[in-house]
């Protein structure tokens, strides 16, 4: 009877989205129980440690390694955090601008939001262009977009992300382009040793340190507000966040605040202290 449950809670844990299509390209859901360790299961670059990477960076590092331009000797820390910058775009839902969307990656929908897919984001990491690193120049630039938005050649939403190195000191910066309405970029300043202390391609895992830290800086300062933006600002169809919920259900949710919190809540959030329409009829509330 035990045995049963389990199975049936394994089946339950199976997502409802899986098709014929992805079981042809061999993708497998992860079983979750309620006895499954979540803190075990490596998805996101994040969950990386001394002991192992998450599978989608360790394929994109070996796709990078094989298939690097010069010796492989001469791989150097600033390579490796690049390679780990672009696996974190990816997983936020940017894309290789001129590289195709596979088959199952394909939607009827023209504009649907779409979140993290491990399988688009071990498809893209090993389709990392490698052409860039055969100079030595110290600036390295690529072309994103916002999957899977891409109408056409001149009309889609991405954006140029490059990064500079200065002594130890690595500059990620990401400036909109095509049709996107946004004046201003994002950008950070990384301590490249603190996050990759040393080079060994034999053993990946140990290069990397503070792999969370990273991940969170990158999303919250530079990926994730360029693709709020986008959607908050260009497409007219919602996207799982606070920001992106209906205007009905903001005033709904906001109803469980009292004065003092609501002020505070506009202090720490923009958003909420904009004079637009449905901030106004908050007011009224309070």
């Amino acid at each position: 009877m035990a045995s049963s449950n389990l199975e049936s809670e394994m089946q339950r844990s199976r997502s409802p989205l899986e098709s014929v299509a992805e079981e042809t390209e061999g993708y497998r859901p992860i079983p979750v129980t309620p006895q499954t360790d979540l803190t075990r299961i490596q998805l996101l670059v994040e969950d990386s440690n001394l002991q192992s990477l998450t599978p989608t960076l360790e394929a994109a590092l070996r796709h990078f390694i094989a298939n690097y331009p010069r010796p492989v000797a001469e791989i150097s820390k600033n390579d490796l955090i690049r390679v780990v910058i672009y696996v974190v775009a990816l997983e936020t839902g940017l894309t290789p601008r001129n590289c195709p969307m596979p088959s199952f990656g394909k939607s009827k929908m023209p504009q649907v939001y779409r979140s993290f897919d491990k399988r688009l984001v071990h498809h893209f990491g090993t389709q990392l262009s490698v052409d860039s690193f055969a100079s030595q120049s110290n600036l390295y630039s690529m072309d994103l977009c916002l999957m899977p938005i891409r109408v056409d050649e001149n009309n889609y939403f991405g954006c140029k992300l490059t990064s500079l190195v200065s002594g130890d000191l690595l500059i990620v910066s990401l400036v909109p382009a095509g049709v996107v309405p946004i004046n201003s970029g994002f950008s950070v300043a990384l301590p490249i040793s603190r996050y990759v202390p040393l080079v060994n391609t034999e053993r990946l895992a140990v290069c990397f340190q503070r792999l969370k830290e990273l991940s969170y800086r990158l999303k919250t300062e530079v990926f994730v507000p360029f693709r709020n933006n986008i959607h908050h600002t260009c497409l007219t169809y919602g996207y799982p966040s606070l920001i992106g919920l209906p205007v009905d259900i903001h005033l709904e949710l906001t109803k469980y605040l009292d004065g003092y919190c609501f002020e505070h809540l506009r202090a720490s959030c923009p958003y909420y202290g904009c004079n637009n329409e449905w901030t106004v009829r908050l007011n009224f509330v309070f």
